[in-house]
């Protein structure tokens, strides 16, 4: 798998100049390819290894995926309330 840099302005959030869903589809799909590159690079060896980082850090290598993996989960659970507060029902709901 070849090594994909981040998604321009990730650290920011979000770009600017996302107007359609086809960009926003663009912009989440190079952001998980970015994220497979960098969960694909933890092995048994270097697991425990120490990293720094403005989101989960200081942490290991694995804490940070597993850290990735909960906070998917809360942005999750953060969308489910939103569609509730809305009127609509969740698809997993229905």
């Amino acid at each position: 798998m070849e090594k994909l840099p981040p998604p321009p302005d990730c650290e920011k959030g979000e770009p600017a100049n996302i107007t359609t869903k086809a960009d926003l589809m663009k912009y989440l799909g190079e952001s998980f390819a970015y994220g497979e590159t960098v969960i694909n690079k933890v092995t048994s060896l270097n697991m425990t290894d120490p990293v720094e980082g403005r989101y989960a850090g200081p942490n290991t290598k694995i804490g940070n995926v597993h850290h990735g993996g909960l906070a998917r989960s809360d942005h999750y659970g953060q969308i489910i309330e939103y569609l509730r507060m809305n009127g609509i029902v969740p698809p997993a709901s229905r």
